[in-house]
């Protein structure tokens, strides 16, 4: 929906101004009625994930100023899609979640150049969160995300399902598709800086615990980002295999100034003690001079049991070597009082958790050497 008094800034010698053309309106609002996109070149028509019914809806936009929906694609009734790509010659992929959750999801494929035509579908793990074609259009890759339900009484493996794709306009099948999973990765080999842990008095393995969110491809590697590990773990995809789980560290804002209260009706950059996860969500990649390079946007996002507000914190006494009544005032709203922050690192830690943050890293090698402390301990 495009909005009248918008608000915009650029800068004065930007090379790139932006102005919309046109617009589709689904007719529903806060309802998840317009959600992730793919653009299929060929045909100029855009894919939107329409979770709220269930449906891929088809939109022309051969005329730019004047989108037009064309029909929608559903996946069945009682179902969420949560993801759509497309490939140059044609098919696309659907990554569908059933109505319980924890149970194995679905790939459904189908005809996004014609009129839709559901071409087939096969099984994937709990969750799939996000499905992404492979730049040669071999493989299909699924982020099987594996959340645990409410009291974790049942929390399936995360786990990523490389499916080979058939030429033309064709389905896979069962046969096409394996699974990289995290079966080998235990507490003895987990590098020490991947978030592992359950809520008090749940047990589980690793492979449960690491949850894929968002993959990105180049060549034969994948990287999926694993946000609430805030971690990244590398794919093989010929062999289906996880080769490598890379920490990604913390920032320390005590050096990195950043803006830290939503109270204080300003924009007001400065140093905190508290060092902050990256945890990114969204992942890209592309190629400078034959090396991948990853684009990770940091959302920083804890599981709901581990949070807690900093001004909601017992702070250790000369914390940062500070008074018991500097102690109180760093805690204020308008201070450290309002960060969100995790309770599972240190004995008394406090991590910020830093928002729309966008890094760019070189793909592995600078992870590699970015072991920084895993907690800040609060004294």
């Amino acid at each position: 929906m495009i909005v009248g008094n918008q608000i915009s800034a650029q800068a004065p010698d930007a090379a790139l101004s932006l102005a919309p053309l046109g617009t589709y309106e689904s007719g529903l609002i806060g309802e998840s009625a317009a959600e992730i996109t793919a653009y299929h070149a060929a045909s100029r028509r855009l894919l939107t994930v329409n979770a709220h019914a269930g449906a891929i809806d088809v939109i022309a936009l051969a005329d730019p100023a004047n989108p037009v929906k064309l029909f929608s694609v559903s996946a069945g009734a009682d179902v969420t899609i949560n993801s759509v790509a497309v490939r140059a010659d044609g098919p696309a992929v659907a990554a569908v979640e059933p109505s319980t959750a924890t149970d194995p999801g679905t790939v459904v494929f189908f005809d996004a150049a014609g009129d839709g035509t559901i071409l087939g579908s096969v099984g994937v793990g709990a969750l799939p969160d996000m499905v992404t074609i492979t730049g040669d259009g071999r493989h299909a890759l699924v982020a099987n995300e594996g959340e645990p339900n409410k009291d974790h009484a049942i929390d399936p493996e995360g786990s990523v399902s490389v499916i080979a794709l058939p030429d033309g306009l064709a389905a896979a099948t069962g046969a096409d598709v394996r699974t990289a999973d995290f079966t080998g990765f235990t507490g003895d080999i987990l590098p020490v800086e991947v978030r592992v842990f359950n809520p008090e008095g749940v047990t589980g393995t690793v492979a449960q615990n690491l949850e894929p969110e968002y993959i990105t491809t180049h060549v034969d590697t994948a990287w999926v980002s694993l946000q609430e590990n805030n971690a990244l773990a590398v794919i093989d995809i010929p062999s289906a295999t996880v080769t490598e789980l890379l920490p990604l560290g913390t920032v320390d804002f005590r050096e990195v100034p950043t803006d830290v209260s939503d109270r204080d009706d300003e924009l007001k950059l400065g140093n905190w003690p508290v060092k902050g996860l990256l945890q990114p969500d969204a992942i890209t990649s592309y190629e400078v001079a034959g090396a991948p390079y990853l684009v990770t946007a940091n959302e920083g996002d804890v599981r709901d049991f581990e949070e807690a507000r900093v001004g909601d914190l017992t702070l250790c006494p000369g914390f940062e070597g500070l008074d018991a009544d500097a102690i109180d005032k760093l805690q204020k709203k308008k201070r450290l009082g309002r960060l969100t922050v995790t309770t599972t690192l240190g004995v008394q830690p406090g991590w910020l958790l830093p928002r729309r943050a966008v890094r760019l890293r070189r793909a592995r090698v600078q992870h590699l050497h970015r072991r920084r402390d895993a907690h800040l301990q609060l004294r």
